[in-house]
C-alpha cells in the first residue's frame, strides 16, 4: 500500500468516526476493592460501610463517588 493510499485510508477512518491511532482500552477487570479503593474509602469515611451495596453505586455512577452518594441516599 503507497504512503497516498494509507493517508486516504486513515482520512476516509476519521471521517466515519474511527480513531486509527488510539487502541480501545483493556476492560478493567482488577476486583472491586482494588478498583474502586480511593472511592470505597472515601464513602467509608462519610459513614457509608456497606461494601456491597457502595460498590453497587460506584458501577452505577461510573466510578463518581458523588453519584453513588445520590444513588445511595435515594435508597434504590
Amino acid at each position: 500500500m503507497s504512503a497516498e493510499q494509507l493517508a486516504q485510508m486513515t482520512q476516509m477512518m476519521r471521517s466515519m468516526g474511527g480513531d486509527v491511532t488510539t487502541p480501545p482500552a483493556p476492560a478493567d477487570n482488577r476486583p472491586p476493592e482494588e478498583r474502586y479503593e480511593e472511592q470505597l474509602r472515601q464513602l467509608n469515611d462519610m459513614g457509608f460501610f456497606d461494601f456491597d451495596r457502595n460498590v453497587a453505586a460506584l458501577r452505577r455512577s461510573g466510578g463518581s463517588v458523588q453519584g453513588a452518594i445520590e444513588h445511595l441516599l435515594s435508597g434504590v
